[in-house]
C-alpha cells in the first residue's frame, strides 16, 4: 500500500506505489472507511496486501520520508526497498501501531508478501547478524502482523502469506505460491508446489490464479487462465492475482468469464468437504489436497503422477496443465489428458462414466472441463448451486449457509456414513440397485446429488414418490428434515 498520487496511464503496480506507507491512496481511495463500511454492508470483507519493506523511489520519483525511529532498518547495501529490522522493540511496536490504525478501519484479512526475498546473510539486524537472523525474519513479520489482527478481531481475521520458517504454519491461516510464471510450466510448478506444501506443516494453500508475471504480451491467455482457474477450484485457497490480465478477470471475454465463474461455483460447492478437510487438518496435520502417494504409498504409478491431487480420500482431480491446451483452444478441440485412477471404482463428475482402478485412461478435457473423480461409496459436503431447487437463490458471497446442507454421493457397495460442517449427517447404503439415504439433523433446505450412469426409476421420500420437476427430483413433499 502506498499514498502516492499515480499518473495518468500508470497502472496499478508495486513499481508505481510506494509500498511502506500503510496508508490508502488519497487519489484513489478518499474515504477507505466508508469503502470498507459499503463492503461490509454487502457481506464482503476486504483484504489488504502488506510487506516489511518501505519505498524510497516509485516511478522515479521520491515517496514520503519513512516516519520509522532511528536504526528501524536492517543495515545492507540495499537501500530501496527499505526492510524493517522487527529485531528493533521500537521498530515493531511502531510497525505494529501503523498496522492497528489501518486494520481499525475494519480490515480482517491481510495477504502478507515479502519477508525472505533478499538475502542477508551479510547484514546486521539490531539483534545480531544476518546469519543468525535471516530465516527467522518472516516468521517475525507474521508474529507482529498477527499480534494486531488478535487484538482487533481475536481469532475472527484471515492470513495467507508467501515467505516462511519453521513455526510459521502455527501462526498463520495459510500460504500462496509466490509470484509464478503465466505459462503451463508455471501452472504445472504450482501444481506441484501445492502438492508438496503439507511437507513443510502448510495443509492451506493456494496460487495466483493464472501466474504472477512472464508468459509474454498479454498473458495470462484466455485458456491457460481457464485451466488454472480449474486447478484453482479445487484447491484449498481460490485467489486471484497477477500483474496481467487476470488482475482483472472480468475483462476477458465472455466465454472466458463464464467459464470462470463456473469454476468459482465450484470451489464454492465444494467449500463443505474442504472446510471440514481444514478441519481435520487443525487437529491431525493430515493435508488438504496431497499427492496421490500419500492415499496409496504402495502403488509405483501414484508415485510417478505428479500433475494429479487427492483431495482428502474421495477426490481426485487432474488438471489439464500440458501446453498443447493453447494449439487444442485454437482449434476447437478438447485437450486428452493422461490420467491415473488408483485401485477402486471412479466416477467422472462431469459425464458420470465409471471407471474400474488400477488402470490408465485418456480423458478428453474441453475447456468447460476437466478429469474430476469420486470414489465409489464416497459421500462429500456439496453445496450446488442448481438453479429452480432452492427456494431463494445462494447468494453472490454465500460460500455456506446455516440454513441448508448438502451432499454427492457416489453409489458403491455398503454402508456410508458423512457429516458436514454446515450441518447434518448423511447416512446411505446401495445394495440389488437401490440406494437408501437417512439425512439427521440437517437444516431444512438439504439437497443430496447422486451420481448415476442411467435416470432412477423411482424416487421416495418419507415413503412416498416424489415427481420430477426442471430434470431434478423435487423435494417439496418433504416435510421433515
Amino acid at each position: 500500500m502506498g499514498d502516492l498520487d499515480q499518473a495518468a496511464g500508470e497502472s496499478q503496480n508495486s513499481r508505481y506505489a510506494c509500498n511502506g506507507t500503510l496508508t490508502f491512496d488519497p487519489v484513489q481511495f478518499p474515504d477507505p472507511a466508508k469503502m470498507v463500511a459499503d463492503l461490509r454492508s454487502r457481506g464482503v470483507h476486504l483484504g489488504i496486501w502488506i510487506s516489511p519493506h518501505v519505498r524510497t523511489v516509485a516511478a522515479e520519483r521520491p515517496c514520503p520520508v519513512p516516519d520509522y525511529p532511528p536504526g528501524s532498518f536492517i543495515q545492507t547495501s540495499r537501500t530501496d526497498p527499505l526492510q524493517l529490522d522487527l529485531t528493533n522493540t521500537a521498530t515493531r511496536a511502531h510497525f505494529e501501531a501503523k498496522l492497528e490504525k489501518l486494520f481499525s478501519l475494519g480490515i480482517d484479512m491481510v495477504k502478507a508478501d515479502r519477508g525472505e526475498e533478499f538475502e542477508l546473510e551479510d547484514a546486521t539486524f539490531a539483534a545480531g547478524p544476518g546469519t543468525v537472523l535471516m530465516n527467522t525474519n518472516p516468521v517475525r513479520y507474521a508474529e507482529t502482523t498477527v499480534s494486531v489482527l488478535q487484538k482487533l478481531y481475536g481469532d475472527k481475521f484471515t492470513t495467507l502469506w508467501r515467505g516462511g520458517y519453521t513455526g510459521l504454519p502455527s501462526i498463520v491461516n495459510g500460504v500462496w505460491g509466490g509470484d509464478p510464471q503465466a505459462t503451463y510450466d508455471g501452472l504445472r510448478l504450482s501444481v506441484r508446489r501445492g502438492l508438496n506444501s503439507w511437507l513443510s506443516g502448510h495443509p492451506a494453500w493456494g496460487t495466483d490464479t493464472g501466474g504472477f508475471n512472464g508468459g509474454g504480451p498479454g498473458a495470462p491467455s484466455p485458456t491457460l487462465f481457464t485451466r488454472w482457474s480449474q486447478f484453482s477450484a479445487v484447491s484449498p485457497v481460490f485467489e486471484v492475482g497477477g500483474a496481467g490480465r487476470n488482475a482483472t478477470p472480468w475483462r476477458y471475454d465472455d466465454a472466458t468469464v463464464a467459464r470462470f465463474r463456473d469454476s468459482v461455483l465450484l470451489h464454492y460447492a465444494l467449500f463443505p468437504y474442504l472446510y471440514g478437510l481444514a478441519q481435520n487438518s487443525a487437529r491431525t496435520g493430515e493435508p488438504i489436497a496431497r499427492p496421490m502417494a500419500y492415499n496409496y504409498p504402495a502403488d509405483e504409478n501414484a508415485w510417478s503422477a505428479d500433475q494429479h491431487m487427492m483431495i482428502g480420500s474421495d477426490l481426485l482431480a487432474v488438471p489439464s496443465t500440458a501446453d498443447r491446451n493453447e494449439a487444442d483452444a485454437a482449434a476447437g478441440q478438447p485437450t486428452p489428458v493422461d490420467v491415473y485412477l488408483p485401485a477402486g471404482r471412479w466416477i467422472d463428475l462431469f459425464t458420470g462414466a465409471v471407471h474400474e482402478g488400477k488402470q490408465r485412461l485418456v480423458r478428453p478435457s474441453t475447456l468447460d472441463d476437466f478429469p474430476l473423480y469420486l470414489r465409489a461409496g464416497a459421500a462429500i459436503g456439496f453445496n450446488q448451486r442448481i438453479d429452480g431447487v432452492w427456494p431463494q437463490p445462494w447468494g453472490l458471497n454465500d460460500l455456506d449457509r446455516h440454513d441448508r446442507s448438502g451432499w454427492t454421493y457416489a453409489p458403491g457397495a455398503g454402508l456410508t456414513h458423512s457429516t458436514s460442517p454446515t450441518g447434518g449427517t448423511f447416512v446411505v447404503h446401495s445394495r440389488y440397485g437401490t440406494t437408501t439415504m437417512l439425512v439427521a439433523n440437517a437444516p431444512a433446505e438439504t439437497q443430496v446429488m447422486v451420481t448415476t450412469s442411467v435416470k432412477p426409476k423411482k424416487v421416495m421420500i418419507d415413503g412416498r414418490p416424489t415427481p420430477r420437476r426442471l430434470g431434478h427430483w423435487r423435494r417439496s413433499t418433504w416435510d421433515g428434515p
